[in-house]
């Protein structure tokens, strides 16, 4: 068993014919692949129409469909097939960013965040100063009501650590 290449015909009117794609792969399965004889195979039409298990006339009129778009072309005694067109060759892919690039923008997002953590607990430090104990015990139980409200300017994460530390702000507060 080998691999080849073959091109898609499914886009093009030939596809719609059943004899010429059974010719054109038979013909693609069947060429040569050695360096010496690549994508060329020595087969005359009756031998090809037996092969393939057509008549001699649907296999000529195959052939002349194969050769009117230049997917096979006769040299001598062998038929050369057309298995691959060349265009215009894809886009390279995009590179990789160096790893000191991307271990760049990783420690300014990391700092980044460290920055927005540290403004956010002094900003909380300062509501908690600022506020009188009422108003203290108001937001823990905001809290313990599951809701995060901005108090002076702050938040307070209503989960358990969150709501732990109101209550010992509380407590020290007098």
């Amino acid at each position: 068993m080998r691999y080849t290449t073959i091109i898609d015909l499914s886009e093009s009117a030939l596809y719609r014919n059943h004899n010429v794609r059974l010719v054109y792969l038979h013909l693609v399965l069947k060429s040569g692949y050695h360096d010496q004889d690549r994508d060329l195979i020595t087969v005359s039409i009756r031998n090809l129409a037996a092969s393939v298990g057509l008549s001699v006339s649907a296999t000529r009129h195959a052939v002349a469909q194969l050769e009117a778009v230049q997917l096979l072309r006769h040299e001598g005694s062998t038929w050369r097939v057309r298995k691959w067109i060349a265009v215009d060759p894809p886009t390279a892919r995009p590179k990789q960013q160096p790893k000191q690039k991307l271990d760049d923008k990783t420690n300014k997002i990391s700092q980044d965040y460290e920055q927005q953590v540290k403004e956010a607990r002094e900003a909380l430090f300062a509501a908690v100063r600022e506020m009188t104990k009422a108003e203290l015990e108001a937001w823990l139980a905001e809290l313990e009501e599951g809701r995060s409200l901005k108090h002076h300017g702050a938040y307070c994460p209503a989960n358990e650590q969150g709501r732990a530390w109101m209550r010992s702000v509380i407590d020290a507060k007098q």
